[in-house]
């Protein structure tokens, strides 16, 4: 055995020299991988870094399972596949690092992705989780730092933030904006993709009333003073079409259109049921008349509107729900605190199991979950959101064993002050 790589790797390599086979396969008859040295340190793991193993993939695929049945363990985990460059070309996770290893050089494997990986895998390296959580978080880490080119899941860019707003005064309306603002009256998001909700902002609009034209365009309400009385044309023909109250041109009181932006921002807010109803009615009453062009739009309105709701519901469920401490068990040996807040991971801590480690974990604890002075860094790390939300809808059991951060800065108090050990 040898090692190599910087020391925080501590990267087992089976073969005994770099660009040696593991004994008793026969080797590729292709150049080996020299660049890549190891994932590098584990946000999540504290001084108690996580150690890999590697090994010189050879051509023969049933010498490859034999290496990975042979040293692989059936722990949850991340692997890494590197190509002839020494280029991380593609990273995984599972709960079973053994048997999802052996399924890529399995005879039955029919994936054409999995395919095209391991015609371009050398060496091949894994590294043990202590959860199949941490390996999730491990892997997000891995692919942010890496971006491998095989991954898509996960890489940054991938997602383009946006937020559902209701704002800019006189006259609110609903739009999409990268990123919140002190013009917002409300905000909604994190969402992945602003392209995919645009259909939804404009049908939110028309439903609603709410007008949808540029800022520069003058706002004068039905109840305000006029220095010179007249008649005033709207803008566009939504008025026209009953799609928009017209506070360009006096159609509408103030209040009159300040109530439809309350009603929009209950209707995302997930009240307002009966909209979608009058939606789906609407829709059915066009198609029975055969105007099918605007059975169509209502449909498209309809489908749009119920998505928007429903992720809005996902992501405000996290948001609200999701502060808490998860235990979890740590690398090397003991316990991890995962300190989740808003739905996405903070970091992690040990748990209080001294008055040293305990007043360091209190010091932590209140840093994130602050309900007093400055306000903490804005963070809206969708891919940690979205990570986090499916976790614990697919596994709403593993929310029992979180702990409450009040009692957990009580636990920590405790410990601190020498009453108790745990």
């Amino acid at each position: 055995m040898s090692t190599e790589g910087p020391g925080w790797l501590a990267d087992r390599v089976l073969s005994a020299e770099p660009g040696t086979p593991v004994p008793g396969t026969a080797e590729r008859a292709r150049s080996t991988p020299k660049g890549f040295h190891g994932f590098g340190p584990c946000r999540w793991a504290g001084k108690r870094q996580p150690p890999g193993t590697s090994f010189i993939v050879p051509a023969d695929a049933r010498a490859v399972r034999r290496v990975v049945r042979e040293h692989c363990p059936r722990t949850p985990g991340v692997y890494g596949m590197v190509d002839a460059d020494g280029e991380l070309v593609y990273v995984g996770k599972s709960k079973c690092l053994r048997n999802r290893l052996l399924s890529y050089f399995s005879k039955s494997a029919a994936d054409t992705k999995a395919e095209r990986i391991v015609e371009h895998t050398r060496r091949l390296l894994w590294e043990p989780a202590p959860h199949e959580f941490s390996a999730l978080l491990r892997e997000l880490e891995l692919i942010r730092r890496w971006l491998p080119r095989f991954n898509v899941l996960g890489r940054p860019g991938r997602f383009r933030r946006a937020y559902i707003c209701l704002g800019r005064a006189p006259a609110p309306y609903a739009y999409i904006a990268p990123r919140p603002s002190a013009r917002d009256d409300a905000l909604f998001g994190p969402l992945a993709g602003p392209g995919r909700w645009r259909t939804a902002v404009r049908a939110l609009n028309h439903t609603f009333g709410l007008r949808d034209c540029p800022d520069r365009v003058p706002i004068l309400f039905s109840d305000q003073p006029q220095m010179f009385p007249g008649e005033y044309n709207p803008a566009c023909m939504r008025h026209e079409l009953g799609t928009c109250l017209a506070p360009c041109a006096a159609q509408c009181s103030q209040r009159a259109y300040n109530d439809r932006v309350r009603k929009a921002r209950q209707f995302l807010a997930g009240g307002e049921p009966d909209v979608l109803e009058r939606l789906e009615k609407d829709m059915r009453c066009a198609s029975a008349a055969r105007q099918f062009e605007r059975a169509a739009v209502l449909r498209d309105s309809l489908t749009a509107l119920d998505e928007l709701r429903q992720q809005i519901a996902r992501v405000d469920e996290a948001q609200r729900h999701y502060s808490f401490v998860y235990p979890l068990p740590a690398y090397g040996r003991g316990e991890s605190w995962h300190l989740i807040r808003g739905g996405e991971v903070i970091g992690a801590v040990r748990p209080p199991g001294g008055k040293r480690n305990a007043r360091r974990c209190l010091e932590v604890l209140d840093n994130v979950y602050r309900t007093s002075g400055p306000p903490l860094e804005f963070h809206d790390d969708l891919d940690s959101l979205l990570l986090v939300t499916a976790w614990f809808r697919a596994r709403p059991e593993e929310l029992q064993s979180t702990i409450d951060p009040d009692e957990a800065r009580r636990l920590c108090r405790t410990v601190a002050d020498g009453r108790t050990d745990f």
